[in-house]
């Protein structure tokens, strides 16, 4: 009963993290950035700064695009690490002294952080070169 247990638990918690992950597509970033951006800017009634036979729009500074798509490239990191963790979770047993164990996973916990924002930095940086004009829809 104990495994039925486990699997389920485990599976439960993998399954979270892929229908989370899911929802990441990465052919979309810049359509989910321009949506998040025109969203905060309906929320906090941030004024359009022009007005044209376009319709209202702004220029976006590309810092401002680069952040908002380093942290959809961050949860997607995010949610994968934790489901790539339950099912190495299900392999892991140690007869190693818990304290080394402990430090190696903080060792290696910080590297593999560091490694996906450098990596989530850069998509960031190449899908966003320069500023976008952004309309009100």
């Amino acid at each position: 009963m104990s495994t039925i247990i486990y699997v389920v638990a485990i599976a439960l918690q993998l399954a979270g993290a892929l229908i989370l992950l899911k929802r990441f597509d990465p052919r979309r970033v810049k359509d989910t950035v321009i949506k998040e951006i025109q969203k905060d800017r309906d929320n906090t009634a941030m004024v359009w700064n022009e007005y044209d036979e376009k319709g209202l729009h702004h220029t976006e500074e590309r810092e401002t695009l680069q952040n908002k798509a380093e942290e959809l490239y961050l949860n997607a990191f995010a949610f994968g690490y934790i489901a790539a963790g339950y099912i190495l979770g299900i392999f892991g047993y140690t007869e190693v002294n818990k304290w080394l164990v402990a430090f190696c996973v903080i060792v290696v916990a910080i590297v593999l952080m560091l490694l996906g924002i450098a990596v989530c930095k850069h998509c960031a940086k190449k899908n966003f070169p320069e500023n976008i004009e952004v309309h009100d829809e």
